[in-house]
């Protein structure tokens, strides 16, 4: 069982504070308001999320938000070598 690295770039996530039917559930755990952008990282499991969102983005702690991605977007490295898993 080989451990992988799941990137996904910014721009191709999509952010709610309100629930929704097949978005994935998590924690928020820290916000960063680093002026054009918010560095969000959010936790599901034993998994942390880094986000980047544009703007200024006011979420409270512990509090729930809910992302969403589609399939081809993902990318996959090896958490060892750093190399990109490319998939056929």
């Amino acid at each position: 069982n080989k451990k992988l690295i799941l990137a996904i770039r910014p721009e191709n996530i999509e952010l709610s504070m309100a629930e929704r039917e097949n978005w994935l559930h998590l924690l928020v755990k820290s916000i960063q308001p680093t002026g054009p952008n918010t560095i969000i990282q959010a936790q599901v499991g034993g998994s942390v999320f880094t986000i980047l969102q544009p703007g200024f983005i006011t979420l409270e702690l512990n509090k729930s938000l809910w992302i969403n991605f589609e399939p081809k977007d993902m990318h996959f490295f090896d958490i060892d070598t750093g190399l990109n898993i490319v998939s056929e």
